[in-house]
C-alpha cells in the first residue's frame, strides 16, 4: 500500500520463484496526505475566515508552503505520547487576521474554542493531541474501509501482510492505527518508507520481468462491424451501405474485467474486410481502430453509456497495400506494461505492426463510417 498525497492499494503475492502475481486490480482515493493537509487548512478558514486565508496565500505565499511543510513534518511525527502539537505562525499571517478581523488570533480562538483545544501562545499554534488527530479521520476511515473490503474478497483470504511506503505511511499515527484496526494482519513500515517507491521504480525498471500475472482493471476491446441481423442486432445502430445493411459500433471484446492475464498471454480476433470496392488511397492508408474499455464485463456496442474511448489502434497494410478481399487476424500481446499489437493477413501470412495511440481518433463521416473498423469473420 502507498501512502503519499493519495493512497494506492494493492495485493500481491509472492511465487516461490520471487515473482510477483497481482491478486486484486489496484484501486484506491484521494485519502492520503493531501486529505489531511486539507482538513487543517478547512480548519484554519473556518476559524478565522475565508478571506483571511484567501489573503495570506495570495500575498504571502513563501508563508503559505513554509506553514504548509512545518504541517507536512509534524503530521509524521506525532505520536500518542504527546499532550500538544505547536505550529509557529508567520507574522504576516496574524496581520492578516487582524486586518480582517480587528482582533488578534488569541482572542478569536478565546471566542471560538472554550474548551482551550487550541490556543495561541509565544507566535505559536497549540493542538490538544486529541483535537489535531481529527485531521486525520476522514483519511484513516476512508483507507481501513477499502482495505477491509478488499480483504474480504475471496482471492485476498490470505493476505497476511500490509506492506507501508510513501512518505504518509511514515506517520507513527497512521501506522498504529491501521495496525490497532487489523490485528490479524502484520503491518510492515520499511526504512525510508519516502524513498520506498522510487526505489521500487527504478528496480522495476532493470528486471521488468518481476511481475508475472495482472489482474485487468476494465473490459478492453474494439470497434467492429458485421452483416446486420434483426434478430440480435439494435436497428438504430445500423447504418446501409450501397444494399447492404450493416450493425456499427459493435464492442468486441479482448480482455475482461477482473481477468488474470499473464505476461506474454497473446488473444487474437479473426478479421475480413472487402477492399474490391475500395478507391485506390483507401487500400494503401493505414487502419484506425477505435479501442475502447468498460466497467461492465460484457458490453455490447461502444456507445453504451459504460464505454469510453481509449485510444486508437494504428494498422499497417500488409505489404503497403491491402488485398481485395482481406481475411486477417488481430493479435493482441499482453507486456509488461501494456499490449503489443500485430496484424497477419492470413492469406499470406504477412505480418505488419499495430500501433497504440492514446489519441482522439479522425472526424468521422457518413462516408468513412466503417473505415474506423474492421468487419468480424
Amino acid at each position: 500500500m502507498v501512502l503519499g498525497g493519495t493512497a494506492d492499494i494493492t495485493v500481491q503475492k509472492v511465487e516461490r520463484d520471487g515473482k510477483l502475481s497481482q491478486l486484486h486490480i489496484a484501486t484506491g482515493g484521494s485519502w492520503g496526505g493531501s486529505c489531511v493537509n486539507n482538513a487543517f487548512f478547512q480548519d484554519l478558514t473556518s476559524t478565522f475566515g475565508k478571506q483571511v486565508f484567501q489573503e495570506f496565500m495570495k500575498t504571502n505565499p513563501e508563508d503559505y508552503f513554509h506553514l504548509r511543510d512545518q504541517f507536512e513534518m509534524v503530521k509524521r511525527k506525532i505520536g500518542t505520547d504527546q499532550e500538544f502539537v505547536f505550529l509557529h505562525l508567520p507574522s504576516s499571517f496574524k496581520k492578516t487576521v487582524k486586518k480582517f478581523n480587528g482582533k488578534r488570533i488569541k482572542d478569536i480562538l478565546n471566542e471560538v474554542d472554550a474548551q482551550q483545544k487550541v490556543f495561541y501562545r509565544d507566535g505559536k499554534l497549540n493542538y490538544s493531541t486529541d483535537y489535531f488527530k481529527t485531521f486525520f479521520t476522514f483519511s484513516i476511515q476512508s483507507v481501513l474501509d477499502q482495505l477491509r473490503k478488499v480483504l474480504k474478497s475471496k482471492k485476498c483470504s490470505e493476505v497476511e501482510y500490509i506492506l507501508m511506503v510513501g512518505g504518509f505511511s511514515e506517520s507513527e499515527f497512521v501506522r498504529s492505527s491501521i495496525s490497532e484496526a487489523l490485528p490479524h494482519v502484520r503491518v510492515i513500515n520499511p526504512e525510508d518508507a519516502a524513498l520506498s517507491v522510487l526505489k521500487g521504480g527504478v528496480l522495476f525498471g532493470h528486471d521488468p520481468n518481476t511481475v508475472r500475472f495482472r489482474v485487468c482493471p476494465q473490459t478492453y476491446g474494439i470497434a467492429m462491424h458485421d452483416y446486420f441481423n434483426p434478430k440480435i442486432h439494435d436497428l438504430t445502430k445500423s447504418c446501409k451501405v450501397g444494399n447492404t445493411q450493416f450493425i456499427v459500433g459493435c464492442f468486441e471484446k479482448i480482455f475482461e474485467k477482473d481477468e488474470v492475464l499473464e505476461v506474454g498471454q497473446k488473444k487474437t480476433i479473426r478479421v475480413t474486410e472487402d477492399f474490391s470496392t475500395q478507391p485506390e488511397n483507401v487500400r494503401t492508408e493505414n487502419k484506425e481502430i477505435e479501442m475502447y474499455s468498460s466497467v461492465e464485463k460484457d458490453p455490447k456496442y461502444i456507445t453504451d453509456p459504460v464505454c469510453t474511448l481509449q485510444g486508437i489502434i494504428v494498422v499497417a497494410p500488409p505489404a503497403g497495400r491491402w488485398p481485395e478481399k482481406m481475411k486477417g487476424k488481430i493479435t493482441f500481446e499482453v507486456t509488461v506494461t501494456g499490449i503489443k499489437v500485430s496484424f497477419e493477413d492470413r492469406e499470406t501470412k504477412t505480418i505488419s505492426g499495430g500501433e497504440v495511440k492514446f489519441t482522439e481518433p479522425k472526424p468521422q463521416t457518413e462516408a468513412t463510417v466503417l473505415n474506423r473498423s474492421f468487419r468480424k469473420d
